[in-house]
């Protein structure tokens, strides 16, 4: 400006302080709705009225599986998800509810269901809540869609109608009680069985249920479920609505609420009346059960143990207070040749099951039963009761495993037999065609013996029968001639005919064969190294104690001797020959020794007919014979006999 010549200035000042603070406070005002927005639980979104989306929040993202593009419409983004109806038929874009709010179609649309298949195929089930958006003139310029994930709730919805299905048509009665034993819930079933109708209990104490002699059950029953304690299968008695007492079964568990407190108690109420009946029935047969001497037990339809009689409590060891109300099965530990369920499937069908279990005693040890079941079913035709009846077959399994093992342990001694039986017919074919060849020498043995047998007679026998021939001649003519009668010759004679007497019995003993048994087998060697006949002295020398028992042992023994006697006498011009009996280690060895020229010099040794003779013999009785040469001079023939064979 200009006045007076001179220059003026004029000066505005304006206080923005007022403003900023506007400005601040708008920042901060949309922050908090943008924390708002994203933050919230609800899912939210916007478009104009060209179907481009202008916003959307986090919880819209997560619902959709995807965030969209930048220009994005409404149309194309939700295209790439699926739309149902409620009742399941698909709803094209155009005619989704956001749609038809922008078209004008509909001003609104509040609680809407919807359900949406987003592109990974998982499904959400949505309650849309959609407004137009307006200008200040009031015209349409977009739309926002606030919804919400309903499908937990919608699955809740559904699984409580499930539940309040299987409740209503449940053949147990189930009935709900506040902590105050107030009843709040009441099924068919519970009518059924009780006889009064839901308007007639809901809202009455449950003693009206329960025998005034029982009511403190209850208070009982309450402290336990405020435990949270859970009352599983509890035997008790109540009354119906027309006064008649009832046998039940109680399952009875608390309610609690979100936060896990209790604020109520559910009951399942079992009629156990005529299984009740049934049990006093068996109780008043079990008497008749308990004499068996089988193990007999009877099963609920839980496979819970109702009887045990005494049978059952010899074979298992269980008292029936330790058995009763314990599961069969996993009392006894069964092992069963099939599946319980393929078992119960057969006893169903047929009313009858038998089969071998195997059990376990209370101390442990195995028992093996043949086990006998029967079904018993109610007046309905359902399973009511088992009966078992298991009779121990242990001992006789036992006995067919080892008669198994018998078996097969036969069968292989019967093969090894087979096998020694054709090594042995091989070798008796070896020793039939050896004893061929014997019969030969036997056959010349024989005529030796009979030539031996026959020069005694002659050598010994009629020398002195010729003997006392003359001298009888002689006496007699003395007699006549002089009537004298010298004494020493009828001594003489009567020497002789004695001495003739005793040859004549030992020939007749050598001709007849006599068989020694055991008992005479030391009195024959007696004899046999006694007999007057050898030519050369002999004596026998028992230098150990001689203990046989069998007699074909003894008679073998005997003739080995013998013929070993008979070839020193006869062959070895000796003039000594010993027969000896003594124990070396674990044999008892018999011998016969001389000591004349030997074997080399012999006509009859191991060349000759008598030694393979008393070597078949000796090999007989299991001994061993050895022809052996002393260190002096002579021979001797050794048969070892094994102590073994005495026994």
């Amino acid at each position: 400006m200009h006045g007076n010549g001179a220059q003026l200035y004029q000066t505005a000042t304006v206080d923005l302080t007022q403003s900023e603070r506007a400005d601040e406070a708008l920042r901060r005002s949309e922050e908090r709705y943008r924390t708002l927005f994203n933050l919230g639980p609800v899912a939210i979104y916007s478009i104009d009225t060209s179907g481009v989306i202008q916003e959307f929040n986090r919880r819209a993202a997560e619902l959709w599986g995807r965030e969209p593009a930048l220009g994005d419409t409404d149309q194309r983004f939700c295209g790439s998800f699926k739309m149902f109806r409620p009742d399941g038929s698909f709803m094209p874009h155009e005619q989704c509810p956001m749609a038809e709010v922008v078209s004008g179609k509909i001003t609104a649309a509040h609680d809407a269901e919807v359900l949406i298949e987003r592109p990974d195929g998982s499904r959400v089930i949505v309650l849309v809540n959609i407004r137009p958006l307006k200008n200040d003139r009031g015209e349409v310029i977009g739309a926002i869609n606030c919804f919400y994930d309903i499908t937990e709730r919608k699955r809740a919805e559904t699984a409580a109608s499930r539940l309040a299905a299987v409740v209503q048509s449940s053949h147990d009665a189930i009935v709900a009680k506040d902590l105050n034993g107030i009843i709040t819930d009441w099924n068919q079933s519970a009518e059924r069985i009780f006889g009064y109708g839901p308007k007639e209990i809901i809202g009455k104490s449950v003693l009206t249920l329960i025998p005034k002699d029982r009511h403190s059950e209850e208070q009982d029953i309450l402290k336990r479920i405020r435990r949270g304690e859970l009352v599983d299968h509890y035997e008790t008695v109540r009354r119906r609505k027309d006064g008649t007492l009832i046998n039940v079964s109680l399952t009875i568990s608390p309610v609690k609420d979100l936060n896990g407190k209790i604020i109520g108690i559910s009951k399942i109420v079992r009629d156990i009346t005529r299984q009740k009946r049934a049990e006093q029935r068996l109780a008043e047969q079990s008497r008749l059960l308990d004499l068996s001497n089988e193990a007999i037990l009877v099963r609920d339809t839980q496979d819970r143990i109702t009887y045990w009689n005494d049978g059952a409590n010899e074979l298992y060891g269980y008292l029936p207070e330790e058995a009763l109300g314990k599961v069969a099965h996993k009392l006894l530990r069964t092992e069963f040749p099939e599946s319980l369920k393929s078992i119960y499937k057969k006893l169903e069908r047929d009313d009858r099951w038998s089969g071998e279990l195997v059990h376990k005693r209370k101390d442990g040890t195995k028992v093996v039963v043949m086990s006998h079941w029967a079904l018993d079913r109610d007046g309905h035709g359902r399973s009511a009761f088992v009966l078992e009846t298991n009779a121990d077959i242990t001992q006789r399994k036992q006995t067919e495993a080892a008669l198994q093992r018998s078996k097969e342990m036969l069968e292989k001694l019967v093969q090894q037999r087979t096998k020694a039986l054709r090594v042995a017919n091989a070798e008796l074919e070896n020793e039939i065609s050896r004893r061929k060849g014997l019969e030969g020498q036997i056959l010349e043995i024989s005529d030796r013996e009979q030539e031996r047998l026959g020069q005694e007679l002659h050598d010994g026998l009629c020398q002195q029968l010729t003997a006392i021939g003359f001298l009888a001649r002689a006496t007699a003519l003395r007699l006549k001639n002089h009537r004298v009668v010298q004494t020493d010759d009828l001594e003489k004679i009567a020497k002789l005919i004695n001495a003739s007497v005793m040859d004549a019995r030992n020939i007749a003993r050598d001709l007849h064969k006599e068989e020694i048994d055991a008992a005479g087998f030391l009195p024959a060697l007696e004899h046999l190294a006694d007999r007057q006949i050898w030519k050369t002295s002999c004596r026998l020398d028992l230098r150990t104690e001689v203990n046989i028992e069998d007699d074909n042992v003894a008679s073998q023994l005997y003739r080995i001797l013998r013929e070993a006697l008979i070839n020193a006498n006869k062959h070895a011009r000796a003039t000594q020959i010993v027969l000896e009996v003594r124990r070396l280690k674990n044999h008892l060895v018999f011998s016969v020794t001389d000591n004349g020229v030997g074997f080399n010099n012999k006509t009859n040794t191991g060349h000759g007919l008598g030694f393979p003779i008393m070597k078949y013999r000796a090999e007989s009785i299991g001994a061993r014979l050895e022809l052996e040469s002393p260190k002096k001079r002579g021979a001797r023939v050794a048969c070892y006999l094994p102590l073994t064979t005495l026994k």
